[in-house]
């Protein structure tokens, strides 16, 4: 698959390599957002949105997603694949270790704690919340089937994409509400998709929780969304320990009644418009959609933690292995661009010198010649000064 040269007047362009396209694959829909890194932010550009009717297998989906992607102008970017929160369990647990590496290496049997599959079938991905005096991390720790993502990493190889991460939706609804309702409390993030609704409850800029439900159409939002904030608040305490929720943000386009919803939940509710505040350009085709994009947009907002991409042992490997690889070539070319360097600084440094000296010895042939006739004159006056004492 090649997306490399897009027509214009006068000829040909290629698409600029600091795009970053941001794609979901929910029941459903297929979406794709696509933004531009900037110097010091980033810019969303464009998005789809497609209605599809079979699974992640199905080859309509290979089809329709290539034809979005050259719909954007798609040129061998890096892609992120936000995963759907009910695709995923996470748990917020306590364990000895602070240093990365430890981490990694106790997460995968924590796992299995909470999915009755070995260690080897699950793939974890974990943000660490805090750490305290006696060595301990408290994290939020992300657990998902490995045949989950390898039907995923076949998706994005029938695309031919080779840069990506796969990072789960509740971190992309974390991180646009710190862009747009920045608060020091702790909040609790509402998303209603046309099939799925998320919960996501952040503090301190960090997602301590998170859970979806089935969202029932036709009915009394309302009434569904106060039951099922309850239910997230109380098992949010229950898990963590911490306070609870002291306001609810609704990322949604829906006719939803904040007032309504606060008066049932007993907390302030607000609907908020995240499409104005971080893709004005992009505001009315958002809310013409019937569908959210809320966590894509989070997860285009800004760069998360590597801990964070849910990828399996063996394909973290290889992209380790080729990134030292990489640093080595780096330094290797380094390091002969600065003994190049240095050899032609020298090498000028002794051409000057053999200049100056040629210079010199000009100098001094001159120099010579006047001094050889002062010197003759000087030996008349010795021989006039001893005959005149004679």
């Amino acid at each position: 698959m090649k997306f490399n040269k897009h027509k214009i007047t006068g000829g040909f362009y290629r698409q600029p390599k600091n795009d970053i396209f941001i794609i979901q694959i929910i029941e459903g829909y297929l979406k794709i957002v696509k933004c531009r890194q900037m110097l010091n932010k980033r810019e969303f550009t464009d998005f789809e949105i497609t209605p599809l009717s079979g699974g992640l297998a199905d080859e309509e989906l290979t089809k329709k997603a290539k034809s979005l992607l050259e719909k954007l102008k798609f040129n061998n970017n890096r892609v992120i694949l936000s995963l759907p929160r009910y695709q995923a369990t996470l748990r917020y647990i306590k364990i000895p270790a602070k240093i990365p590496a430890e981490i990694e290496k106790i997460i995968p049997f924590q796992a299995s704690k909470y999915l009755p599959y070995p260690p080897q079938e699950l793939v974890t991905a974990y943000q660490v919340i805090s750490t305290d005096k006696e060595g301990y991390s408290h994290i939020n720790l992300n657990i998902v089937h490995k045949d989950v993502i390898s039907g995923y990493l076949s998706f994005l190889n029938a695309l031919g994409i080779k840069n990506f991460s796969v990072i789960l939706n509740s971190y992309g609804l974390c991180s646009l509400h710190n862009e747009t309702e920045p608060s020091p409390g702790i909040s609790m993030i509402v998303d209603i998709d046309d099939n799925y609704a998320e919960l996501a409850v952040t503090s301190q800029k960090k997602l301590f929780f998170s859970r979806s439900f089935k969202a029932l159409q036709g009915q009394n939002l309302e009434n569904i969304l106060s039951d099922e904030i309850k239910k997230t608040n109380s098992a949010y305490v229950k898990e963590t320990g911490h306070n609870p929720v002291e306001r609810v943000i609704i990322f949604t386009d829906k006719n939803i009644s904040a007032q309504k919803l606060s008066e049932n939940i007993s907390l302030p509710a607000e609907t908020v418009d995240y499409s104005g505040k971080v893709c004005p350009r992009l505001s009315e085709r958002i809310k013409a959609e019937a569908v959210s994009a809320a966590g894509l947009f989070g997860l285009g907002l800004k760069e998360l933690s590597a801990s964070l991409n849910i990828l399996p042992q063996d394909v973290k490997d290889v992209r380790i292995s080729a990134s030292r690889k990489k640093e080595l070539m780096t330094l290797s070319v380094t390091a002969l661009l600065i003994i190049l360097t240095l050899t032609a600084a020298v090498t000028k440094d002794l051409d000057n010198k053999r200049r100056y000296r040629d210079k010199l010895k000009l100098e001094l042939d001159k120099v010579s010649k006047e001094a050889k006739a002062l010197e003759e004159i000087n030996t008349r006056f010795g021989i006039l000064e001893s005959e005149a004492r004679y």
